[in-house]
């Protein structure tokens, strides 16, 4: 690709995105600390050394700016944990779905209340709330108090929380940073530390994300490379980070959508 594309051979600077995605399917599968895991890891080493090299042969050494980074990271497998006696394990969504749905019904009348449960989140029957001439927001409210009564369930957010109220650290600011309020459900429920949606339940196989723990939004970033000041910080960034230090680099302007901070201590 590099040589068909001809790319950094023109006046003009070209972007290269590739996604290495084995060890996602790899880690879903087998879990973090599995040695299928580490196997894949291995040999994503040797790509990555394949590749730099292939880049410092297309440009020329220290002529190009990577930066290699996840999109998130993951919970230890629910079976690491037990042998380990550490608190962790896997929830049934339909348990959770079925447990807001008989409440809801016993408060309500019959009626499918909840459409479904996914991605930890409680999708409403609004059209059957607005027939019951029932408030959202009350509604949301009462299935909030639902699943915060629920084991490994730490808390729950309503939509309209996330719409109106304002986070800038903790739960509620992750939870507020995915929320996108024409897509995301009524209520957002967060698992307890360890603990992670089991589509098989009861069995648990593997790993997933999707938590706001620190072992699932830990991630590395690493810089290398053109005008990269060599050394490593434990200093906390965020990945939205990037975006402006690569624009203050190129000596452009940010995009339009842009969040975060140029990551000024990686430049020289």
């Amino acid at each position: 690709t590099l040589r068909q594309e001809q790319m950094g051979q023109g006046g003009q600077t070209d972007f290269l995105a590739v996604s290495f995605s084995s060890t996602d399917y790899v880690g879903h599968q087998f879990g973090t600390t599995a040695i299928e895991t580490e196997d894949t890891y291995l040999r994503l080493d040797r790509d990555l050394a394949r590749l730099l090299a292939g880049i410092d042969k297309q440009v020329g050494k220290g002529n190009a700016l990577v930066f290699l980074t996840a999109d998130h990271a993951a919970d230890q497998a629910p079976g690491f944990l037990e042998a380990h006696k550490l608190p962790g394990g896997g929830v049934g969504p339909a348990i959770v779905r079925d447990t807001v749905q008989r409440v809801l019904a016993r408060q309500h009348g019959p009626g499918q209340w909840v459409l479904s449960y996914e991605n930890q989140q409680v999708y409403l029957n609004r059209p059957l709330i607005a027939q019951k001439k029932l408030n959202l927001s009350q509604v949301q409210d009462e299935v909030a108090d639902i699943l915060r009564a629920q084991p490994h369930i730490t808390e729950a957010i309503t939509a309209q929380d996330l719409l109106h109220g304002s986070w800038n650290e903790g739960l509620g600011h992750f939870q507020q940073n995915g929320f996108y309020a024409a897509r995301s459900g009524d209520v957002l429920a967060v698992l307890a530390p360890g603990w992670l949606e089991a589509y098989g339940y009861p069995v648990v196989k593997g790993t997933t994300h999707g938590a706001s723990w620190a072992y699932d939004t830990h991630v590395p970033l690493l810089f290398w490379g053109w005008h990269v000041r060599h050394g490593e910080s434990v200093q906390d960034v965020k990945i939205v980070d990037i975006a402006p230090t690569v624009a203050r680099y190129l000596h452009i302007q940010e995009p339009s959508g842009c969040t975060g901070t140029p990551l000024v201590e990686v430049m020289k």
